[in-house]
């Protein structure tokens, strides 16, 4: 059964603080709508400490959006489930 998740690319950074807000707002009505999930994370994936935010799929994957902090644009991409960072 295919998902919305299946259609999911990873995002090498947002070329407009316009295209992260349209996008994280995309991310906020999935989750409004039940077809993924927000995931708290207690300590974020990477070392750097930009806001991160969490989905996971339905199949179980996870996925993370970190919000643009310049010079970084910021990123979505799919995680390798770390169990000590789910609350």
């Amino acid at each position: 059964m295919s998902h919305i998740c299946d259609d999911f690319e990873r995002i090498d950074g947002f070329h407009s603080p316009l295209n992260f807000e349209k996008f994280e707002a995309s991310i906020r009505q999935m989750i409004s709508n039940g077809l993924v999930k927000g995931i708290p994370v207690k300590q974020p994936y990477s070392i750097v400490k930009y806001e991160e935010k969490w989905i996971e799929c339905p199949n179980g994957a996870v996925w993370r959006l970190v919000t643009p902090d310049f010079p970084f644009p910021g990123v979505f991409e799919k995680v390798a489930i770390i169990q000590e960072n789910i609350q």
